[in-house]
C-alpha cells in the first residue's frame, strides 16, 4: 500500500487520524516474512513524511530572492534561521 500527500492543502489532522488508523492495522498484525516488508517499508515512509513535516516549519513565504553575484543566472536566498540538521 502506497501513501501519496500533497503538502499544498494538506489537512494535517485528517492525515494524522487516517494514517494512525492504517499504522495501526499493519502494525497489529504478527511479525513474519510476509509482513516485515510492509511493515519496514510503512516505518521508511512514515520517517520520510516526518521529516517533510519537520522541515516545513522552516518555510519563508515571500522571502526576497537575490542574483548571485558570480553568476547572474542564479538566485539565492537569504535566510535569518537554518534547520538543525544534526540532534
Amino acid at each position: 500500500m502506497e501513501i501519496h500527500v500533497s503538502i499544498e492543502n494538506f489537512d494535517e489532522k485528517l492525515y494524522l487520524s487516517v494514517l494512525i488508523l492504517i499504522l495501526r492495522n499493519i502494525l497489529q498484525n504478527p511479525l513474519d516474512k510476509n509482513t516485515y516488508q510492509k511493515k519496514f517499508r510503512m516505518l521508511m515512509n512514515v520517517e520520510e513524511l516526518q521529516m517533510e513535516v519537520d522541515i516545513r516549519q522552516y518555510d519563508m513565504k515571500d522571502a526576497p530572492m537575490k542574483k548571485y553575484q558570480h553568476n547572474r543566472h542564479l538566485l539565492t536566498l537569504e535566510v535569518s534561521r537554518r534547520p538543525v540538521l544534526l540532534k
